[in-house]
């Protein structure tokens, strides 16, 4: 009797271990965690929304979330790839008809149209032209609307890209590209939103696309010292600031460091290990995504930050990484009870046979 009461109290111990061990064992790979993320950020056939605490569809993380669950070819349920295609062409069309028109959402649904294999017909191709033109400026540049606001090197990419979407041609490549570097500052290297602004790591990272989208290496005023102030921002935990002001690492502000580093030479990316654990550890299992900053009071992640996040582990070529397992799962008040619940029958079961053997 007293051996048998020895492997049952064996057997109730190693069980109850295994059991305050199961929620380290139902972890999953982190790009799952993203994927299901994102999913769970489908707004019905109208596209996506930033994060699974709304529901109002942004066109920008409709066209971040199509880039990563097409590159995982997983999609959530009940998607219709024609039927979303459909209806960014109808928003498209909807919203030329508005006297302001933004051109990043002119960008982000032509582009989310393109990665749908939809094709626009030609009378929407020639009002997005129309469009386009419209927000060109005789000395260079283009504005971020149709009205007549200053150009700015951002809405100067996202009109470039545009053109390209729609397969136009510019009417002029010379006058922009003057007008880029005239925006460069020779004092530490960076570029201003316009030819009048100080520096931005923002404006520095759509210069260095632009110059490499319009020519080459060789047109940037000083890549040398574009280099050394793309490196300025890198923080001590591995991530990147925004500012000269700020201590604090951004997903954004990453990602665009590095997009930018890696074009002028990928050699010069300081760290780059720890940029990649820093970015690894902006995911949190709670819901999968990506946020934007760890030092945030309480992580809030988003469709754009995932899209930041993932692009940068591509460029830094460790998209790899998010085929690793994330090691802790979260706890929950449903896993806290029903250990709670199985140890009580442990309890109860030892017991029972303690004072069976007793008798």
């Amino acid at each position: 009797m007293k051996n048998k009461f020895q492997k049952i109290s064996i057997i109730s111990v190693v069980s109850l271990v295994l059991l305050l061990l199961t929620p380290l064992s139902v972890a999953k790979l982190r790009s799952v965690y993203l994927v299901d993320f994102i999913n769970s950020t489908y707004v019905s056939d109208d596209g996506f929304s930033n994060g699974i605490v709304n529901d109002v569809v942004s066109y920008e993380s409709t066209n971040y979330a199509l880039d990563i669950l097409y590159y995982y070819n997983v999609f959530p349920q009940g998607f219709s790839q024609s039927e979303l295609g459909n209806n960014l062409k109808s928003t498209l069309e909807s919203i030329l008809t508005d006297e302001v028109v933004p051109i990043y959402d002119v960008y982000h649904l032509l582009n989310s149209i393109d990665q749908l294999g939809a094709s626009l017909s030609s009378s929407l191709l020639l009002k997005v032209e129309i469009y386009l033109n419209q927000t060109e400026k005789s000395g260079g540049g283009f504005s971020p609307t149709n009205g007549t606001k200053a150009p700015s090197l951002t809405s100067t990419y996202f009109a470039l890209e545009s053109y390209d979407l729609i397969n136009a041609n510019i009417n002029s490549t010379s006058i922009h590209k003057n007008w880029i570097n005239s925006c460069y500052n020779a004092e530490d290297g960076g570029y201003g939103g316009n030819s009048s602004l100080s520096s931005k790591l923002s404006n520095t990272y759509f210069a260095t696309l632009l110059i490499f989208k319009l020519g080459t290496l060789g047109d940037f005023s000083n890549s040398t010292k574009t280099v050394e102030y793309l490196k300025s921002f890198h923080n001590f935990d591995g991530g990147y600031v925004s500012s000269s002001e700020s201590d604090v690492s951004l997903i954004s502000s990453t990602f665009q460091a590095i997009k930018a580093l890696t074009l002028l030479n990928s050699l010069e990316i300081p760290n780059r290990q720890k940029t990649i654990e820093w970015i690894l550890d902006q995911q949190t299992t709670l819901d999968g995504g990506f946020s934007s900053s760890q030092n945030l009071a309480q992580k809030q992640s988003s469709v754009i930050s995932s899209y930041y996040a993932f692009n940068t582990l591509f460029e830094l070529d460790a998209i790899s990484s998010l085929n690793e397992n994330i090691g802790v799962v979260e706890f929950n008040w449903i896993i806290l009870l029903i250990v709670l619940g199985v140890i009580g029958v442990v309890i109860a079961f030892i017991a029972y046979y303690w004072q069976k053997r007793r008798i």
